[in-house]
């Protein structure tokens, strides 16, 4: 399925800041501009399997091992439990509570493979991990407190055993992001600047917040970091020192206006979900406007793929509402839920992934 990277796409940078000096998104920073519409692709047919039980509200998956999770945001059996070869639902697990096995407030997107037969999800701001057993019993693996109380993290995703990634507070390091050691309860740094910009001058500190909104990713052996902006067509690299690496707008219009003055009229969701791998970055987006598109059962998201240099492997448009989605690369396929179709999962088979 993937394609040769799509280099005939790329524009000289030169050329791009003449042409739209008026949305450069930041001049200080190397801007690699892949100006094609990811919209306007093919679209591929994937496979619709009915399951024996109703979900109530999937919005995440994780392939463990021969097993599939669906994070189903319910009061109890908050994760089901599918096998991965015939989409055969199995058992469902997870109890609302306070004791350690038991969750009082998941942040799902938090809800992440830990490794081929464990995940990891923060609950309450602990992270806690669970190891999937033979005897298909989930066992608590690893329980830790975040020892940041005083400001919010977001969108926190593990680079090794005790050093994650975040959003951090915009007002509190006027950065985009943090690097924790949650053993030591340091920030051991901050990076990342808001094109160029004084955060002040996005007039809203609630919708500021919102509308610059981002997905986060880790590459699998934590070299890397992506920051992919929901109502922006940009997203950046950078290295696991914060050394900023790539800068891509895959638009030509930035939509950066849009943003900072909140024309909701124009706001268009891009990204929404995002996995990731050692080679790969696989990016799910929406190309819509307002927020009712997850319920519209015709809604045909585009799933494209990158590497962590920023360039486009390829990309196409799904022929299911998928809104969120896990990667098997032993199986070479893509496993999807959605929240308008609750007694399927979707399977799509990528050759050469």
């Amino acid at each position: 399925m993937f394609k040769k990277v799509l280099t005939n796409y790329l524009i000289p940078v030169w050329g791009l800041f003449i042409m739209f000096s008026c949305e450069s998104i930041d001049n200080r920073e190397d801007v690699t501009y892949n100006l094609m519409s990811l919209n306007n692709r093919e679209t591929i047919t994937g496979q619709r399997i009915s399951i024996d039980i109703d979900l109530f509200r999937p919005t995440y998956i994780v392939s463990l091992q021969n097993h599939l999770v669906v994070f189903d945001n319910v009061d109890n059996d908050i994760f089901k439990v599918f096998s991965i070869s015939d989409m055969k639902y199995l058992f469902s697990w997870g109890k609302k509570g306070d004791g350690p096995s038991e969750f009082s407030l998941i942040d799902p997107k938090t809800f992440v493979k830990h490794n081929n037969n464990s995940f990891e999800v923060i609950d309450n701001l602990k992270i806690k991990r669970f190891r999937l057993s033979k005897d298909n019993v989930f066992e608590l693996m690893y329980s830790k407190k975040l020892p940041f109380d005083d400001f919010p993290l977001n969108r926190i995703r593990k680079i090794n055993q005790s050093t994650y990634f975040a959003n951090g507070p915009m007002d509190k390091f006027g950065k985009e992001h943090v690097i924790i050691d949650i053993e030591e309860g340091e920030i051991k740094s901050s990076f990342g600047n808001y094109f160029g910009e004084d955060i002040s001058s996005y007039p809203n500190p609630s919708y500021r917040y919102i509308n610059l909104g981002k997905e986060t990713a880790v590459s699998e052996n934590g070299e890397f970091f992506g920051t992919f902006y929901n109502y922006l067509p940009i997203f950046k690299i950078y290295n696991s020192e914060g050394k900023l690496i790539n800068t891509i707008q895959y638009e030509r219009k930035s939509y950066l206006e849009d943003v900072k003055s909140n024309n909701k009229k124009h706001l268009k969701m891009f990204p929404y979900h995002i996995q990731s791998s050692e080679k790969y970055i696989f990016m799910l987006s929406a190309y819509q406007t307002g927020k009712d598109f997850f319920f519209d059962e015709n809604f045909n998201p585009v799933l494209s793929i990158w590497n962590w240099q920023g360039d486009l492997i390829d990309s196409f448009k799904l022929d299911q509402p998928i809104t969120g989605f896990t990667v098997s690369h032993d199986r070479k396929s893509i496993y999807g839920v959605s929240i308008t179709q609750i007694n399927s999962l979707f399977k799509y088979d990528l050759p050469n992934l």
